[in-house]
């Protein structure tokens, strides 16, 4: 599963769009989870969906959430420069790319419209979902 703007909350409401963290409102009744690889991309500087949550979960408290509903448990942070990884595995995995100072888009390699908040040139959408695909496909011949 990948997200972008209103995809997150499309894809994944009960994780994105409730009050902070809780499994108390949590939305029931949506049919069984079926375990699926996700990839979220979230920017510190995002002015719509604020990173550190508020009246939306947080970044990390939506992809914690995933990685519970995925069955991951095993959690590990890697840092780059301009981004970050915290990956959830164990069951199907969760990615959460944070990514520096950027604002509500997916990365490019060019300035865009700056009411979608600051953006970084730090990594690409298309690489980050690359190299993630090649994650879970290397994670599934070992």
């Amino acid at each position: 599963m990948v997200r972008c703007s209103f995809g997150c909350f499309s894809t994944h409401p009960c994780a994105c769009t409730l009050p902070p963290s809780s499994d108390a409102n949590l939305i029931e009744g949506l049919g069984e989870f079926t375990p699926t690889p996700i990839l979220v991309v979230q920017g510190t500087a995002d002015p719509l969906v604020p990173y550190a949550g508020g009246e939306t979960r947080s970044a990390i408290g939506s992809a914690e959430t995933l990685a519970k509903l995925n069955g991951s448990t095993q959690h590990r942070h890697l840092d780059f420069d301009g981004f970050s990884y915290d990956d959830f595995t164990g069951g199907e995995p969760v990615r959460l790319v944070t990514m520096k100072d950027h604002g509500h888009m997916v990365p490019v390699d060019k300035q865009l419209d700056a009411r979608l908040g600051p953006s970084s040139t730090a990594t690409t959408g298309v690489k980050l979902l690359t190299d993630f695909l090649a994650d879970v496909a290397d994670a599934r011949t070992r």
